[in-house]
């Protein structure tokens, strides 16, 4: 253990008057002599005074964590740069499924409610978004990072089909509706990826979107 001043100065001027001290290591005490021990007090002038503390306590906040996801996960679209993307993986995301009627007509409503049950049953978190064309609501739902959007069009009435689109490459294939609610369960529990459920169903392309959205709007 380091000696303090006080206890320094005391030994240097025993040391002075009686040419010994007697010093204590380990409960075995030893006299020491002036040929053996020299103290002195001296005074230094000191610029830069390194020190490395011996305990590190990082700081690791949730703010920090946050940071992390949108550094490395958000993104805009090279087409539109007012379009932005945060591309969280379906099983961390909020909000797994965007639903998205294409009109407000009321026969659309019986149609909603199964969806809904459907999607509840298999835990699949969702929200509806009616307002605004349906490129706008793919935009919002983006940029809140909800993998999945499911569309809703007068075909759906007829052949209880919809159409799924995936976040990230925008692709859409069109399938029944327990089987998209199936899919999207198995795209979220990673049992399944986006490519080969592309393989699976039928492609939906811009143009037959464009078709459904006018005819949603006559």
């Amino acid at each position: 253990e380091a000696l303090g001043q006080e206890e320094k100065r005391a030994m240097m001027e025993t040391l002075a008057s009686a040419g010994n001290v007697a010093v204590e290591v380990e409960g075995v005490t030893h006299e020491l002599g002036a040929d053996l021990l020299s103290i002195k007090e001296v005074e230094t002038k000191v610029h830069v005074e390194n020190y490395t503390p011996s305990v590190i306590e990082p700081s690791f906040g949730i703010g920090r964590i946050i940071y992390a996801l949108m550094e490395h996960r958000y993104w805009v679209r090279k087409e539109d740069e007012a379009r932005s993307v945060v591309s969280l993986a379906p099983a961390i995301a909020p909000v797994k499924a965007a639903v998205l009627p294409l009109s407000r007509n009321e026969r659309f409503a019986p149609f909603l409610s199964k969806l809904d049950r459907q999607l509840i049953a298999a835990g699949i978190s969702h929200n509806v978004d009616d307002a605004g064309s349906v490129g706008k609501r793919y935009a919002r739902a983006d940029e809140i990072a909800v993998p999945f959007a499911i569309t809703v069009d007068f075909q759906s009435l007829e052949d209880d089909s919809v159409t799924l689109r995936e976040r990230d490459s925008t692709k859409q294939i069109r399938a029944r509706t327990d089987e998209v609610v199936n899919l999207i369960a198995q795209l979220c529990e990673g049992t399944l990826k986006w490519e080969e459920a592309r393989k699976l169903f039928p492609e939906f392309t811009e143009q037959q979107l464009a078709e459904s959205e006018s005819a949603a709007a006559k």
